[in-house]
């Protein structure tokens, strides 16, 4: 692997941050257009499919991925910030990349472990090991280490956000298989037709899936890009947080 300085590192991670943002965007319109899609399936009581005409087709893939698009970049734009400005304070007021910066990695977690103040650590930084090794330890391990030293990795507000959807998402499935158990049961005695009911279900639990897809890139996005600020800046903000007065 060829050596890499810490500006291009920073500005590597901010580049591919927002790629992967943009990459999920597709993926994930791409799906509610599929979905949009099949929502013209239809199953009489003799079992016989239909797929209407290929306009209806098209047209209610459009209208999917056009919703979902507008939703996914509202959502992913307001969780990022929300997790990087969050981010951004907890690495510099708690000490936390002060740590990742002067210990290996495998040992900044027994300092956090014990809580003791930043006065009393026994420094030793390694000279052997890169900053980009640093940096990627700590991307890796934040999670926890917040954790050791007493606070949440994430807002507040995006974790009550995300249990909510995850408590949504069991919901929604849990209704969606007793409904296709008590279709299935109908198919037995010869009422072949999808209920209605199967297809909200189905298409909720498809939506709360893509949600939650959606929290999780922005989730990291933000701690790469909160990282990137607190080191480098970003250019929409000017000053990296360490130098601002």
């Amino acid at each position: 692997m060829i050596p890499q300085t810490g500006t291009v590192f920073l500005n590597d991670l901010h580049r591919r941050a927002l790629a992967n943002e943009r990459l999920h965007l597709v993926e994930t319109t791409a799906i509610a257009a599929l979905a949009g899609g099949l929502s013209r399936v239809k199953i009489d009581e003799w079992g016989v499919i239909s797929f209407g005409t290929v306009q209806g087709g098209l047209t209610a893939a459009l209208a999917a991925a056009a919703v979902w698009l507008v939703l996914a970049l509202v959502l992913q734009r307001l969780a990022r910030e929300g997790y990087r400005t969050y981010i951004g304070s907890l690495l510099t007021d708690t000490g936390l990349l002060y740590l990742a910066l002067e210990h290996d990695p495998h040992e900044t977690l027994k300092p956090l472990t014990r809580r003791e103040t930043l006065a009393r650590l026994n420094l030793n930084p390694a000279a052997g090991l890169s900053f980009r090794g640093r940096m990627l330890a700590l991307l890796r391990t934040y999670a926890v280490c917040a954790g050791a030293l007493g606070f949440h990795a994430y807002p507040a507000l995006w974790r009550w956000l995300s249990r909510s959807v995850d408590y949504a998402l069991i919901v929604a499935a849990g209704l969606l298989a007793w409904l296709t158990y008590g279709n299935m049961l109908g198919a037995l005695a010869r009422e072949l037709a999808i209920s209605p009911l199967v297809k909200v279900a189905a298409f909720t639990v498809l939506l709360l899936i893509l949600v939650r897809a959606t929290g999780g890139v922005a989730r990291r996005s933000g701690l790469h890009l909160a990282l990137t600020d607190v080191l480098q800046g970003d250019v929409e903000r000017g000053q990296a947080i360490l130098t601002r007065g």
